[in-house]
C-alpha cells in the first residue's frame, strides 16, 4: 500500500531462508519498524529507496533485520531510541514525549513476550540509513505464538 501512496519511491526486499518462513511470532511486531522507514527515512526522497528485511537462525535465537538506505537519524532521537532499546521499552517521562509511541510499545510488549533475552539493536546516522536488528529468543519446545493471538 505504501508503495503505491509514495509512488514507488522504495522497494522492500525480503530475505529469508524457506525453513525460517514456518517460524510464527506476534503479529504486527516489525510494523512499525518498517512504518518508520517509510514515513521518517525515505523523506524528501524522490526515489531509490529501498527497505530490506532479512532472517536467519543465530544459535537459539531468530536474528531479524530490518535496514533501510534512507536519510539516518539526528544524534539526539538516536539516542532516546537506544535508550528504549537497551532499557526494553522503559524510558523516562521527559524522553517519552519526544518519541512516538510505536517503537516504544512494540518493544515493551516484546520484552513481555521473549523476556530478559530478547535484544534489539539499532545502528543509525544522518545520511546513513536506519538498521534494527532483532535477536529473538526460539522456545525450547520451539512453538511458536501464532498470528491470531491478541497483543
Amino acid at each position: 500500500l505504501q508503495q503505491t501512496r509514495l509512488k514507488n519511491t522504495f522497494s522492500c526486499q525480503i530475505i529469508v531462508p524457506p525453513e525460517l518462513l514456518d517460524c510464527l511470532i506476534h503479529k504486527l511486531i516489525f510494523q512499525p519498524f518498517v512504518e518508520n522507514s517509510i514515513r521518517h527515512g525515505f523523506e524528501g526522497m524522490e526515489s531509490g529507496g529501498i527497505i530490506r528485511i532479512t532472517g536467519q537462525a543465530d544459535a537459539d535465537r531468530l536474528k531479524i533485520v530490518i535496514a533501510d538506505n534512507g536519510c539516518g537519524m539526528q544524534p539526539e532521537r538516536a539516542a532516546i531510541i537506544n535508550e528504549i532499546l537497551k532499557n526494553k521499552g522503559l524510558i523516562d517521562f521527559e524522553n517519552r514525549r519526544k518519541v512516538g509511541i510505536g517503537i516504544r510499545n512494540v518493544v515493551t510488549r516484546m520484552r513481555m513476550y521473549y523476556g530478559k533475552d530478547l535484544e534489539v539493536v539499532m545502528k543509525t546516522g544522518p545520511g546513513g540509513g536506519t538498521e534494527f536488528t532483532f535477536y529473538i529468543p526460539i522456545p525450547a519446545q520451539e512453538i511458536w505464538m501464532d498470528d491470531s493471538a491478541d497483543l
